[in-house]
């Protein structure tokens, strides 16, 4: 995976698509895996100022953990209404998906 440079960072943060806006701030402000976004990212854990998850890859290790939401996290949570328990109502593929075909469709493959 190569970096994001900070225009396209920038773009996607602000981006009229709303799940690829709003899977970029997780994973942006969370620095989660996407697997742990898409599978754990329940809204009635992020409604307050932390996120209290078990990470996948690294349960063994560390357990649970606890991330403050930053607050520009915070205030892109606040312009979406939940449609289920999930915030992200598909696979991870799918999620992958959505920000690479942003991210190639500004000039990134």
């Amino acid at each position: 995976h190569e970096p994001w440079d900070t225009g396209l960072l920038d773009a996607a943060l602000k981006c009229d698509d709303d799940l690829v806006r709003l899977a970029v701030h997780m994973l942006y402000y969370t620095t989660q895996r996407i697997g742990d976004v898409r599978d754990q990212a329940r809204w009635q854990d992020l409604r307050g100022s932390h996120w209290t998850l078990t990470p996948q890859k690294t349960r063994k290790t560390y357990g649970e953990i606890t991330i403050p939401l930053h607050s520009a996290l915070r205030s892109e949570l606040a312009r979406h209404k939940p449609t289920g328990p999930m915030m992200f109502n598909m696979t991870v593929g799918t999620l992958r998906a959505k920000i690479k075909a942003f991210a190639k469709a500004h000039g990134y493959a």
